[in-house]
């Protein structure tokens, strides 16, 4: 027969081996679960340590993309800068292919004033040969009616001496008194023609006056280099101003130094601007008036349009008049005032 202290003994062994058994199993269990929460951390951890990664990735990605997108830039703005060279050397080239133009037009109407002043000098020749003629004809015509007038002196005595033929003489007379005044017309018509031929004549000089004035300007732009030797006394030419740049000088200041629209015109209208090194080395620029006959006029002109183009400019501008020949108190006038002159002989000859 069993003890029931043994069977209680044992009872709790047993027991007491469930619970060291369950115990060792949910500590196990509990070691179990902490390493897979450890591998589950570190899975994580992997997992945002790949996801960084595919992140930097990206962001390296898209730098590329952008240092990409700023070579494709800087090479579109190659081609830009490129193309803008290509238009602008084709806007030199158009330009340099105007100012030819315009220099075969300019050598164009010189040549055709040439034509037109000679055909002028030969018109002119014909008129005085025709002139030359009336008057020999007038001449002709007085020498008649003076020996008409002495004929009729002549009858005149034979009337009062031969009273018997008064009819037939008063008939001679109204005859010849007739053809006198049939003369007269004739004298008339004639001194008619000839004040008409006397006015054409001014108008032909007139014309020729203003063909001399073109004529000369011409001859100063082509010999504009002995011009300024002679001006200034030596040195040398370095430009002729164009009329163009300079009124886009002036119309560029206008308005911030006050010019007036006449005085804009007049500044514009100068006939000839030389800039220059002067027999010193220092810069020279004058402000030059073209005619044919120069006189005190244009030495007016002249000091008005420097000192206008001093205040554009922004520099000093030399007064100074050119032309063929001086008129009556020119030189002394030009010599008090500062004006400097030079003469163009018949375009040949430039002295000072």
């Amino acid at each position: 027969m069993t003890n029931p202290q043994d069977s209680d003994s044992q009872r709790l062994d047993r027991i007491e081996r469930l619970v060291e058994g369950l115990v060792g199993t949910v500590e196990k269990i509990a070691q179990d679960q902490s390493e897979m929460k450890a591998e589950q951390t570190l899975m994580r951890i992997e997992q945002a340590e790949m996801k960084a990664e595919q992140a930097e990735m990206k962001a390296e990605q898209a730098q590329m993309r952008i240092e990409m997108a700023e070579m494709k830039a800087e090479q579109a703005q190659m081609k830009a800068e490129q193309a803008q060279m290509r238009i602008e050397m084709a806007e030199m080239k158009a330009e340099q292919a105007q100012m030819k133009a315009e220099q075969a037009q300019m050598k164009a109407e010189q040549i055709q004033m040439k034509a037109d002043i000679a055909r002028l000098s030969h018109d002119m020749d014909v008129m005085k040969g025709t002139v030359e003629a009336l008057t020999a004809n007038v001449n002709a015509l007085t020498a008649n009616v003076n020996a008409l007038t002495a004929n009729v002196n002549a009858l005149t005595g034979q009337v009062n001496t031969l009273t018997g033929q008064v009819d037939t003489l008063t008939g001679q007379v109204d005859t010849l008194t007739g053809q006198v005044e049939a003369l007269t017309g004739q004298v008339d018509g004639l001194t008619r023609d000839v004040d008409r031929l006397t006015r054409n004549y001014g108008r032909m000089s007139e014309d020729l006056g203003v063909i001399k004035g073109w004529q000369t300007e011409l001859v100063v732009e082509r010999r504009a280099g002995i011009v300024f030797r002679r001006l200034c006394g030596g040195g040398r030419l370095l430009r002729i101003y164009p009329r163009d740049e300079l009124e886009y000088y002036v119309g560029a200041v206008r308005h911030a130094e006050g010019i007036t629209e006449q005085e804009f015109d007049q500044a514009g209208s100068v006939d000839c601007l030389l800039e220059g090194a002067g027999g010193d080395g220092a810069a020279v620029l004058y402000a030059v008036e073209v005619s044919f006959t120069v006189g005190i006029g244009d030495s007016d002109r002249a000091i008005g349009k420097a000192a206008l183009l001093a205040r554009v400019l922004g520099r000093e501008v030399r007064p100074a008049v050119a032309g063929d020949s001086p008129a009556a108190g020119f030189e002394d006038d030009a010599r008090q005032r500062g004006v400097a002159y030079a003469y163009i002989g018949n375009g040949r000859d430039i002295v000072r």
